[in-house]
């Protein structure tokens, strides 16, 4: 028997959208609930949702509208999106999230205001984390922006990794 559609759904991501951190919570939840085998469901994510939610899994079309949403988002809104929204986006895993990402990243490196550094550090976990499997050219080079432009956090992870993994930035 097929898991029920998700109740509410044209509301949930309107919400979403408006900055409501529990509808981005629950979306973020769904795509991971949605992603593992029906057959092996994970109990921690769904005892992380509402009760309604947590026998739930997002149909094909609510998939796509939510991601497809939360990607405009963040390409309309650059720096005002929420780091819940990037994190989100994270937990698809779908390659086209990295090219919009990476945008994000290298504006939110080149404002010459600080800015929301959570952002800028969401943002860097979830290009490392989706790009590096799909868009690895194009994530390596966000990360290297990231140690080489960044501040604080960003710039220490963006270092480590590079470090980590071998890689150097020009000029080192």
């Amino acid at each position: 028997m097929p898991a029920p559609r998700v109740p509410g759904f044209p509301a949930l991501l309107g919400a979403a959208l408006a900055g409501d951190r529990e509808a981005v919570l629950t979306l973020a939840l769904l795509f991971e609930q949605t992603r593992r085998p029906a057959a092996d469901p994970d109990e921690s994510v769904q005892s992380l949702l509402a009760p309604e939610y947590a026998a739930c899994r997002l149909t094909e079309d609510e998939w796509h509208t939510a991601v497809d949403a939360l990607l405009h988002q963040v390409e309309q809104a650059g720096g005002a999106t929420g780091p819940s929204v990037v994190w989100a986006l994270s937990k698809t895993y779908e390659p086209r999230i990295v090219p919009p990402l990476a945008t994000l990243l290298g504006r939110l490196l080149a404002a010459t205001d600080p800015g929301p550094r959570e952002l800028a550090h969401q943002t860097l976990f979830a290009v490392l984390n989706v790009g590096m499997g799909c868009h690895r050219d194009l994530a390596l080079d966000a990360v290297r922006a990231a140690a080489r432009n960044g501040s604080g956090a960003v710039a220490d992870t963006a270092r480590r990794y590079l470090a980590l993994h071998g890689h150097r930035l020009p000029g080192d």
